[in-house]
């Protein structure tokens, strides 16, 4: 009963001075960078952090370095950061410069301080050494290993109670690198034609814009904020660009559109260029022929702006009468803008003579021309005919003019 109790004793003691035995401290130390495309700033953060509990204290420490790799080399330095209680962080940021590769560098250290109570059965009784179990060493007492590792002990029936304190140190670093993308638009056509509803085949209502993205192999995205057109193979290096009907611009480049060049995740600063959406809404006379002729021949058939055909006697019967040939340039709603582009024209007469043509064209210079053949005017007599005309543009009214025919010349507004 008496080595029971003793065992017994032993036992409680242990279990109140044999605390658990910590493990290796460890540390966790990264980079992160990124591109802020609204400040044009590549900026880097980096932390270290803890995982160890049964520390009594600590250090923890950082530094940042931030490289650009094939340019300026070292840009910024953040110096250390300090902290007794995990994670501390550092950040470091530069302009940047796009196309470049930048590298965040960070330095990343800990310092743990420990000091715990153990039963060593390695001791002998007159405790003289023993074995550390963490494997550093074996350890005279008294001695220092490694600096300032310190045991001291004393002798117990189970072998020596060692107090042991000391220090571990880790480090390590950490690299993040980004490559900058960067875009650029090709120049192009900066203006399209606007088109009413329902327009019968309207033209130059959509423009084609490509980008440059570099390095190569990246992705690009279009995106507009104007409800005035729609985007079209908006994820390819070339976008296609359409008025919608009824819209148009009211002032020169107010249609904006983006694209964005994204490479290994990282997005580039956006490349902006601009697209007006002109409105035709007038024709002013550019050039006027009126020595032209035009061949009258009686009877029927399909008149042509040099022959038309005229009731008379007898069948065949030809003359020659006047030919005007009037040429207008188009106006868009936007003050001093003219349109270079081909338009659909339709044409329409109210009371016009007869053989007079009408129709459609796509052109981007409209020829009217005007004539007028007749039997009085055959026999040298006189007299005339008005008649109203309406012209029409990708769908849009932009002349309305009352024309008058004699058998000398044609009066055009």
């Amino acid at each position: 009963m008496r080595y029971n109790t003793l065992y017994l004793t032993i036992a409680i003691l242990c279990s109140m001075i044999c605390l658990p035995h910590p493990g290796l401290a460890e540390m966790t130390g990264w980079s992160e960078l990124y591109y802020d495309d609204s400040t044009n700033q590549v900026i880097a953060d980096y932390w270290t952090d803890l995982d160890y509990s049964s520390s009594y204290y600590y250090d923890l420490q950082v530094q940042g370095y931030l490289f650009e790799t094939s340019g300026r080399g070292f840009l910024s330095d953040t110096g250390l950061g300090f902290m007794s209680t995990g994670p501390v962080s550092v950040g470091t940021q530069a302009t940047a410069i796009a196309g470049q590769t930048y590298l965040a560098h960070g330095n990343h250290k800990l310092k743990v301080y420990f000091r715990y109570v153990d039963i060593d059965p390695d001791c002998d009784m007159w405790c003289s050494y023993y074995y550390d179990s963490d494997g550093y060493s074996l350890v005279a007492v008294g001695e220092t290993y490694p600096p300032p590792y310190i045991t001291t002990a004393v002798w117990w029936p189970a072998g020596c109670i060692v107090y042991r304190t000391g220090e571990q140190i880790e480090e390590g670093s950490s690299n993040t690198e980004k490559t900058i993308p960067s875009v650029s638009v090709n120049a192009g056509p900066n203006s399209i034609l606007a088109h009413a509803s329902g327009a019968d085949a309207p033209a130059s209502t959509f423009v084609t814009i490509t980008a440059a993205g570099s390095p190569s192999g990246g992705n690009f995205t279009w995106t507009t904020s104007s409800q005035k057109v729609t985007l079209s193979n908006a994820n390819s290096p070339t976008v296609t660009v359409t008025s919608q009907p009824d819209q148009y611009s009211t002032s020169v480049g107010d249609v904006p559109i983006q694209v964005v060049y994204t490479f290994n995740g990282e997005p580039s600063k956006p490349a902006t260029t601009t697209i007006t959406v002109l409105k035709p809404v007038s024709l002013s006379r550019s050039q006027s022929d009126a020595n032209g002729t035009h061949t009258c021949v009686a009877g029927e058939g399909s008149s042509n702006c040099t022959q038309s055909y005229y009731e008379d006697t007898p069948i065949g019967r030809t003359y020659s009468s006047y030919l005007l040939t009037v040429r207008y340039r188009t106006n868009s709603n936007i003050a001093g803008m003219t349109i270079p582009y081909n338009m659909h024209f339709e044409e329409s007469y109210v009371n016009a003579p007869a053989g007079t043509i009408t129709g459609t064209a796509v052109t981007a210079e409209l020829r009217d021309d005007f004539y007028y053949c007749s039997q009085v005017c055959r026999q040298g007599g006189s007299e005339q005919v008005t008649g109203t005309q309406t012209i029409n543009a990708n769908g849009f009214p932009v002349a309305t003019k009352n024309i008058i025919w004699t058998c000398t010349g044609a009066i055009v507004p």
